[in-house]
């Protein structure tokens, strides 16, 4: 794992949550989101694919969330969270 790599899904998890970059997938009916098979969906997207009749959004916040960006980018989620954690605290410094 490359320190690119990893700012990279920081740079992905950013725009994800604020709403810069959807998950690649596709929404039907404007009510339930299905992610792209091949490119989005990965193993520990199962559990909230179980949800959708109950939670139609729960797999489309799902994929914004650290845990899938880590596992999307194959890095470790906690290297992201550091990363993460480090890039905010940059940012409040040079504010203050």
């Amino acid at each position: 794992m490359s320190l690119t790599t990893v700012l990279e899904a920081a740079k992905i998890y950013f725009d994800r949550r604020r709403k810069k970059r959807t998950p690649k997938g596709q929404w039907v009916h404007n009510v339930y989101y299905l992610p792209d098979k091949r490119k989005e969906f990965l193993p520990c997207c199962e559990e909230y694919e179980k949800q959708l009749e109950i939670d139609p959004l729960a797999l489309f916040e799902h994929q914004k969330s650290i845990e899938h960006v880590a596992a999307l980018y194959q890095v470790t989620t906690k290297d992201l969270e550091l990363t993460i954690e480090k890039l905010r605290s940059k940012r409040r410094t040079k504010w203050q």
